[in-house]
């Protein structure tokens, strides 16, 4: 849920709308089925070795099939979405990462954003901008900024039927009324052509993977790869990394 606006984003349109997601004409596919780095495949979607790479372990790690671990056990719970549980968006991905730490990654002990501070979507954004991790996705900018986009990535939605252009990673951040976590992403001879995310959603949908983040959506109003009509603001890699 946003703590801040700025003056770009009318109130109206940001009073009940963090973790909205649209109710998509094609129901929500499951995370695509993967392996540890290093073994035999990945999903077809995204091949071996194309998500964000953290130090665990002693050693560098795709994050791939961590993310999709973790993002199908929580899907499979169908967990409804209740902030005061953290199944909303924010809650949704707080879970992720400390599961990610937790089983995966004890180096990233204090390197993801705590709750009692960044609780909120645009609170995880203005924590991500304050270390430098924060990329802003300009309105008409999408099709470009895609192309950096890998399992492991967190995007960041801005608030339904609002654009944004110019904007610092700080107001930016304050803008986001939405994230998730990137768990797949499509490519063709044009570049990117969708991404999947699994995310909490709203009232009435429990947490899930969806895939109608795309490059041409069918509704002539919606963003490119946006959240249904909410502009894709920005992004960062779950940690620093490679």
């Amino acid at each position: 849920m946003p703590r801040s606006t700025l003056a770009i984003a009318s109130a109206a349109g940001l009073l009940g709308l963090a973790c909205a997601s649209p109710a998509p004409s094609t129901r929500s596919t499951p995370a695509p089925t993967t392996v540890a780095p290093g073994g035999s495949s990945l999903a077809a979607l995204t091949p071996a070795g194309s998500g964000h790479a953290a130090f665990c372990g002693g050693r560098w790690i795709d994050v791939t099939a961590p993310v999709n671990a973790i993002s199908a056990d929580f899907e499979a719970q169908r967990l409804a979405y209740d902030r005061s549980r953290m199944q909303d968006c924010s809650g949704m991905l707080h879970q992720v990462l400390r599961r990610f730490e937790a089983e995966y990654c004890p180096e990233a002990a204090g390197a993801f954003p705590d709750p009692s501070r960044w609780r909120s979507s645009d609170g995880i954004a203005a924590f991500y901008a304050s270390r430098g991790l924060f990329t802003v996705v300009d309105s008409g900018a999408e099709l470009r900024n895609a192309e950096a986009l890998r399992p492991g990535s967190i995007v960041f939605y801005g608030s339904r039927h609002q654009r944004y252009t110019g904007l610092s990673p700080q107001e930016a951040a304050a803008v986001v009324s939405h994230v998730g976590i990137v768990t797949s992403v499509v490519r063709g001879p044009e570049g990117v052509q969708s991404y999947a995310i699994f995310h909490g959603r709203r009232v009435g949908r429990p947490a899930a993977v969806t895939n109608y983040h795309v490059r041409q959506p069918r509704n002539g109003g919606s963003p490119p790869f946006g959240n249904g009509r909410q502009q894709w603001v920005g992004w960062a890699p779950l940690l620093p990394g490679r």
